[in-house]
Parts: structure tokens; C-alpha cells; sequence
């Protein structure tokens, strides 16, 4: 039988890195703990006549050298982007074309505010 707590302290709780638990801190489990990169955006954009569109999405913590833009296309005719800044960035391909594009963050831990064990980080 496991141990919970309904408090969320001490033994049994579900905080970060497993505080309270037994064994080493790099055996919690939790979606912190995920290893690689992190999709932080993501959607769809048609494309004008011209072939130019933008997308604008929250600004992004740590500003835009923490992310990588991606897109993908389901044609013969590339696109890219240009101008990638903290809250948005410009795709450029051919007239009318469909562009999915996704903004994904670089580094090992991930997650929005990089909140692996300091000695980690520190190493990366």
C-alpha cells in the first residue's frame, strides 16, 4: 500500500523533484522532469496572394535566442520564416500555400522557466 498526502507536503506528495521521497532527486517523475525540447506554440497560417503572412503569439520568456520556429508544408514549394522576434515572426513561401509552424524551446530541460537541478543547468 503507498503513502499519499492530502496536504502535499512530506512523504507520499507529489512536489517537484520529489521532495520528501525517498531515493535520488533524479528519480522523480513528473512532466518538469521531461528530457528535450518543448513545443511552446503551434498552429496553422494560409498564406496571402503574395505569399507572405505573419504570426503573433504571447511573448516568449527569455526571449526569442531560447526558441527555435519550424515549419512544414504540404507541397513542392518551401517556405520560410524571417524576422523571428520575441512575439512573432514572418513566413514567406508561394501564393495561397498552407504552412503549419511551430515554435519549440532549445535545451535540455524544456520546460518554460528551465527548472532542472541548478548543477545540471550549470553544465549544459
Amino acid at each position: 500500500m503507498g503513502a499519499t498526502s492530502v496536504t502535499g507536503k512530506g512523504q507520499g506528495s507529489a512536489a517537484k523533484y520529489g521532495a520528501g521521497n525517498k531515493g535520488s532527486e533524479h528519480m522523480a517523475l513528473g512532466v518538469h522532469r521531461l528530457i528535450g525540447p518543448r513545443v511552446v506554440a503551434s498552429g496553422d497560417l494560409q498564406l496571402s496572394g503574395s505569399g507572405n503572412g505573419t504570426v503573433y503569439f504571447p511573448e516568449l520568456p527569455g526571449g526569442p535566442d531560447l526558441y527555435c520556429p519550424f515549419l512544414s508544408v504540404a507541397t513542392n514549394f518551401h517556405a520560410y520564416w524571417e524576422n523571428f522576434t520575441a512575439t512573432s515572426f514572418d513566413i514567406v513561401g508561394d501564393d495561397n500555400q498552407g504552412v503549419c509552424w511551430e515554435i519549440v524551446k532549445k535545451g535540455l530541460w524544456g520546460s518554460l522557466d528551465n527548472n532542472g537541478p541548478q548543477e545540471v543547468i550549470a553544465n549544459t
